[in-house]
This record gives C-alpha cells, structure tokens and sequence, in this order.
C-alpha cells in the first residue's frame, strides 16, 4: 500500500507544491537533461568539424562549426536550467520547458527525410513533454 491516499493531489495538501511529486514531471526535466547532453554532444562534434553533422543540418556549410556549436552549447546549458527549474517548480521551468519540447520537436521533424524514424520518435518524445508540462501546469503556480 502507498503511503499517500489515491487522490493525495487534493487531500490535505495546502498547495499543489505540497502534492506528491509526479512522474510527468520527472519525465519533462530527464528529458530536458538528455537534451541538454545531447547538444554538449552536438557542440563538441561541431568543433571538431564532424562530417556526419554537416551532411544533416538544415544549412549545411553555409554557417562556420562556431556557431553551430555556439547554438548547441547555449541550448545545452539551457536545457540543464530548464531540467533543473522543472524539479524545483520555478515557473521557469513550466515556460522553458515547454518552448524547448516544442522547438525541439519541430527541428526533429524538419530532420525526418534524412532520420525518418529518429525524427518520429523524438517527435512523440517532445509531445509527451509537451503533454507532462500541461498535465501538471498547477504544480508550477
């Protein structure tokens, strides 16, 4: 038997903030963490002039590695914040979240004619953030 009662969320909780923690939010602020991991990743393969990254970017090389790897470091440190705003329940992390799942899953479905089925997996990931952050919005108020 769980030590919190079925609708705990509402039970003598004081606030939402007192509410058990949710699941849907650990899933967003993981996910901001895998994504700011993976763009640390993107920026450190952007500087040594990875051939894989510039045969599948959007403009390909008409942008110097340093900004792509600028772009992906400021998104990884962003998404580390994000993470870490989402676990805490700052506000930030509702409204940061939210923006980087959506950009996150637009740029993967501009990507789907070179990485088809990445590119839908990563869609459908970015959308269950999408739909965590909304799901439990009050926990941020």
């Amino acid at each position: 038997m769980s030590e919190y009662p079925k609708d705990a969320g509402m039970v003598g909780a004081d606030s939402v903030k007192d509410a058990p923690y949710s699941g849907w939010l650990a899933f967003a602020a993981m996910m901001m963490f895998g994504l700011g991991t993976f763009a640390l990743m993107a920026a450190i393969a952007e500087v040594l002039s990875s051939s894989w990254l510039l045969e599948n970017t959007l403009l390909g090389p008409r942008i110097d590695w340093f900004w792509y790897g600028f772009f992906d470091l400021i998104v990884a440190i962003g998404s580390y914040f994000t993470g870490w705003a989402i676990l805490t329940g700052r506000a930030g992390g509702f409204v940061f979240g939210l923006i980087f799942a959506t950009l996150s899953a637009g740029r993967w479905f501009l990507l789907i004619s070179k990485a088809p089925l990445w590119s839908v997996a990563m869609v459908v990931i970015w959308g269950l953030v999408v739909y965590s952050l909304l799901r439990t919005r009050k926990y941020f108020a």
